[in-house]
């Protein structure tokens, strides 16, 4: 028996040998050289070479007054007087539209490490700005590149088509998005909105764009659920490149012409829009005197938020609350509020026979003050649930402005390359 085993093994051992004989696994190179493919021993891999160094043409977003003199030599000014040492970079540009720009290895990294030294930007990545970013953005407009849109304060730097254009790059908007950036510029040069005020105020406030109308479906802003927070690559982008037209075109940079002593989380993006499609009243924009199927952007000066959990409460309550907000803490802030209603709580409202209008005088009648009633702005925006949302405007009684919404000739087109 031993031996019919010893010879099975002897069996089994032979097979072993050919089948590892036969297999496709290489043997280890000898340590000095690496195998190749075809099994010849190679030298060990070389550092790869230097990239060779390339030259991109990149816009510049600053701003330029009537007089020709660009808004950041007017900062560069201002920060010698008050000793401010940054930007590094201020004012050290040249004076084009555009330059070209040797890059030693990553073109993303040295422009914006460049434009950030140069007080362009908000602190976050910026897209650069490259020739044909700027080139396809301007396929959002029919306006010449060169066309004055306003004057931005507090520097007074001119809000062209291009300049716009060159921003919107930068905050990663989509050529679809500069109808709506090019209407909130033509809202602020409104003699009753304090524009100067806003942008160097040492208050903690915020320029807020709402967006109402067929447009919000179709270039797919968010009005559902986090309306106000993260996750949507239309609101953020577009809320964004308004506050870079205000720090790069405006020049309100911080420490040296925008002075708040906190500033405001929404400096970064504050675009929302109204939840026309679930709101059971009139939108926004008729409230402020256009037609029903227009498309608006409304830009408030906004301070704080407050927080209001109807749960639980009677439209009554709710309302008090509501009023008890507003007259609570310095009495100067009796101006205008915005009050941001969901959808959930607006519906049940409705059903109960209330609209804008009786909410507006029920909270003035609670105020104190029958005027307060046109001070009210109603907005129905948000997902689901019962929390709703109170904002005063900036203390100087900044009113709310508004503008229509142009469309572009090809906005047709526009649209169906967004949904490629």
């Amino acid at each position: 028996m031993r031996k019919t085993m010893d010879a099975r093994f002897a069996v089994l051992m032979v097979f072993a040998l050919m089948v590892a004989s036969c297999s496709p696994v290489a043997a280890p190179a000898p340590a000095a050289a690496t195998a190749t493919s075809a099994g010849v021993a190679a030298a060990s891999p070389v550092p790869s070479a230097t990239p060779e160094p390339q030259v991109l043409t990149i816009h510049n977003p600053a701003g330029m007054r009537a007089d020709g003199v660009y808004v950041d030599e007017l900062l560069k000014k201002s920060m010698v007087e008050q000793k401010v040492t940054g930007p590094a970079l201020a004012a050290e540009f040249p004076r084009s539209a555009t330059e070209r720009i040797t890059i030693k290895a990553d073109a993303s990294a040295e422009i914006n490490d460049l434009f950030f030294k140069r007080g362009w930007g908000d602190g976050l990545p910026i897209v650069p700005p490259t020739e044909e970013r700027v080139m396809a953005m301007l396929a959002g407009t029919d306006l010449a590149p060169d066309w004055v849109v306003g004057e931005l304060q507090p520097m007074g730097g001119q809000a062209t088509v291009a300049k716009i254009a060159v921003n919107a790059v930068m905050a990663g908007c989509r050529p679809e998005h500069m109808p709506i950036l090019i209407a909130a510029v033509e809202a602020i040069q409104d003699a009753g909105f304090d524009q100067l005020g806003i942008a160097t105020t040492t208050n903690p406030d915020t320029h807020m764009l709402i967006v109402s109308g067929p447009i919000v479906e179709q270039v797919g802003l968010n009005a559902g659920t986090s309306a106000l927070g993260r996750g949507s690559r239309v609101n953020a982008p577009i809320g964004r490149a308004f506050h870079m037209l205000i720090n790069n075109v405006g020049g309100a940079w911080p420490g040296v012409s925008d002075m708040t002593a906190l500033g405001h989380p929404g400096d970064f993006a504050m675009c929302l829009a109204e939840n026309g499609e679930r709101s059971p009243w009139t939108p926004l924009h008729m409230d402020l005197g256009h037609p029903k199927d227009a498309s608006v952007v409304t830009v408030l000066g906004v301070t704080g938020m407050q927080n209001i959990i109807s749960i639980g409460m009677t439209n009554d309550e709710f309302l008090q609350k509501v009023a008890d907000l507003i007259t609570a803490g310095d009495k100067r802030f009796k101006n205008l509020q915005l009050l941001i209603i969901p959808p959930d709580v607006a519906i049940e409202m409705a059903k109960a026979g209330y609209t804008k209008d009786i909410i507006k005088g029920a909270v003035a009648e609670r105020v104190g003050d029958p005027a307060f009633k046109d001070k009210l702005l109603v907005l129905v925006s948000g997902g689901p649930g019962e929390k709703n949302m109170l904002m005063p405007n900036w203390f100087n009684n900044t009113k709310p402005v508004s503008k229509a919404i142009r469309l572009p000739s090809n906005w047709a087109e526009l649209l169906k390359n967004a949904e490629e």
